[in-house]
């Protein structure tokens, strides 16, 4: 593996570019989800899983950005059948904002939804 320089011009350690490549991985896996978010909940998944094995889902605040036309009452009956999370339309109407226990698999199930168009949010150990 080479050390390629940053935008800074400075070169980047080897740990640096397999960061960079698993960042890349994310944005290509989920091209629709904020990266950061998808980093916060594996960490806390893999902390959890260690420290509370019987529960491991992160606490998530998403918001959920739709397609405009997008029926947002259909979609949040949709998804609290599949999800026993919170769930309510944006006082925006532009998207559903979530709250609740979320796992990974639960977020790429979100996003997998054709009609998303992005997905941000916050991750936390809270247990509430």
């Amino acid at each position: 593996m080479t050390v390629e320089p940053d935008k800074q011009g400075t070169k980047k350690s080897p740990i640096e570019l397999h960061f960079d490549e698993f960042c890349q991985a994310i944005v290509k896996k989920l091209p629709n989800v904020d990266t950061e978010l998808v980093i916060r909940t594996l960490l806390l998944e893999a902390s959890l899983k260690e420290d509370h094995p019987s529960r491991s889902k992160p606490h998530l605040n998403l918001y959920v950005y739709y397609k405009d036309g997008i029926d947002l009452d259909e979609k949040s009956h949709e998804s609290r059948d599949k999800y026993p999370i919170q769930i309510a339309v944006s006082r925006w109407n532009d998207g559903l904002v979530m709250s609740g226990l979320v796992n990974m698999k639960n977020l790429e199930t979100i996003a997998s939804d054709p009609d998303v168009v992005k997905i941000t949010g916050k991750a936390s150990a809270a247990m509430y």
